[in-house]
């Protein structure tokens, strides 16, 4: 936990950053290890706990005069990837065990579980019994990198200032772009600025004045809005790539009609919480959040 910030001249003490950053990295060694008994779960929490850390490191990057950010955030990244088609199965799984209770789609939904399950299976094994997939993550989250960037923070108010206003920009800018063209790659990267975004005021949650231009429930629920648009996205990409093999091709554009519709839907619900969430430019924003701590 952060201490309060008052105003810009706030000190905040270095372990209190350091903290963050090993409590985080025990949470993920603790999920790791108990992965083998329960992955679904694990690996769905590692790899919220990994974006966490993320964003924090963006939320920190102005608050070390000694190591460059981008190392750290690319170990991250990088082993973040060796869990992620697990629980992109795992996420087609439960989708379909929603759409399992459509009557017209059913005898389709059900070849599809097959499909997906055994697909599933076979990821699960190689993580469980291939390489050590675990210990890499145990091993990249204790590494040199991470560990000396966290050392290396000397933090203040204005540094996180600095860097919660970067994150609203990223997210900012990724959401007015994504208004103008309604492409699949434009607003996974809003989604991912905007998860950015919750993360870091999650880790500021108890610092910041209440009266920052935005709140974590309000950005909390569009990331939930933008994470359900993200799973169908990325279902409708896989049922295309299996869809030769597919043998109930009569359901299947009735399945796509039906996840189309929901996906207009929660877009212009989405839409309209951007343009909510995102009314102030990023300068406004940044004095707007200059002036609460200048109170």
């Amino acid at each position: 936990m952060i201490s309060k910030i008052e105003t810009k001249n706030s000190s905040i003490p270095s372990k209190e950053l350091l903290s963050i950053f090993k409590n985080t990295k025990q949470e993920i060694k603790q999920l790791a290890d108990e992965a083998p008994d329960q992955l679904v779960e694990s690996v769905h929490l590692i790899r919220k706990r990994l974006k966490f850390l993320r964003a924090f490191v963006k939320l920190t990057q102005f608050c070390s005069n000694e190591h460059n950010y981008k190392p750290s955030n690319y170990i991250l990244r990088d082993t973040g990837r060796t869990v992620s088609d697990c629980r992109d199965a795992h996420v087609r799984g439960m989708l379909l065990e929603e759409f399992s209770k459509n009557e017209l789609t059913k005898n389709l939904v059900d070849e599809l579980a097959e499909i997906n399950d055994s697909v599933t299976r076979k990821i699960e094994t190689n993580l469980l019994s291939g390489r050590p997939v675990f210990d890499e993550i145990n091993t990249n989250i204790s590494s040199v990198e991470l560990n000396d960037y966290f050392e290396s923070l000397d933090p203040d108010a204005n540094c996180l200032i600095d860097g919660l206003a970067l994150g609203y920009k990223k997210s900012y800018h990724a959401f007015h772009s994504e208004l103008k063209s309604h492409e699949a790659d434009l607003l996974h990267e809003w989604r991912k600025r905007t998860k950015d975004l919750q993360y870091q005021l999650e880790a500021l949650l108890t610092s910041f004045p209440d009266q920052i231009p935005i709140t974590y429930n309000d950005v909390c629920e569009l990331c939930e809005k933008l994470g359900r648009i993200n799973d169908l996205f990325m279902f409708l990409e896989w049922l295309d790539s299996i869809e030769e093999s597919v043998e109930e091709k009569n359901q299947i554009n009735n399945l796509k009609s039906a996840l189309n519709r929901e996906l207009k839907r929660l877009e212009e619900q989405a839409d309209a919480m951007g343009s909510s969430i995102f009314s102030l430019n990023p300068v406004d924003f940044s004095e707007s959040l200059n002036d609460q701590l200048e109170l």
